[in-house]
């Protein structure tokens, strides 16, 4: 599965410290244990949302990239897609076309997130390639069913996406919890 993980889910998910981390942890779990994988991309908003403001997570992100469980987008096409969806919306609501573009550009059929208020943008079709479905959304906050997507159904059709071998896989589970 490809997944885009929302920025303000960070923390929660690879840090044990935070108080919802353990209502997060399958999505953790399925990603160092499972076939699943991060989709990262976009100059703006990595500049933004990860450089900023989550910067003592990039070692973890450079880890779960040199552990092939990554899929980085080129931050040109991101940033391309990203100003013309921004043209096809002037909800001012939407706030996050960013994620919208890299969904685009993933294929991702998860998005993780409690934005709520970007649900309905995630899910409208005007946005995509004709014949790509929309993304479904993997919110813990309200809706502990979700995570019955966290099965091999939901991989994307980018790339190889192999599971790490279990002893690496404990190790890393290990060092999230020592925060890398």
């Amino acid at each position: 599965m490809c997944m885009l993980i929302d920025a303000n889910l960070i923390a929660v998910i690879f840090n044990k410290n935070n108080e919802r981390h353990t209502i997060y942890k399958p999505v953790l779990e399925w990603f160092i244990t499972g076939k699943a994988k991060i989709v990262i991309g976009g100059g703006k908003y990595y500049q933004s949302e990860i450089k900023e403001r989550l910067v003592s997570y990039i070692p973890i992100l450079t880890e779960l990239s040199r552990l092939n469980k990554t899929h980085w987008f080129p931050d040109k096409d991101v940033d391309e897609l990203t100003a013309h969806i921004e043209s096809l919306e002037s909800n001012s609501d939407f706030d996050d076309p960013h994620i919208v573009a890299l969904l685009c550009i993933s294929r991702a059929k998860i998005f993780c997130s409690e934005d709520e208020r970007a649900f309905k943008f995630v899910k409208d079709k005007k946005f995509y390639p004709r014949g790509q479905e929309t993304p479904k959304i993997l919110s813990l906050k309200t809706h502990t069913a979700s995570l019955e997507l966290l099965n091999d159904e939901n991989i994307c059709s980018n790339g190889v996406h192999p599971a790490l071998p279990v002893t690496i896989a404990r190790k890393f589970i290990e060092k999230v919890g020592q925060k890398i």
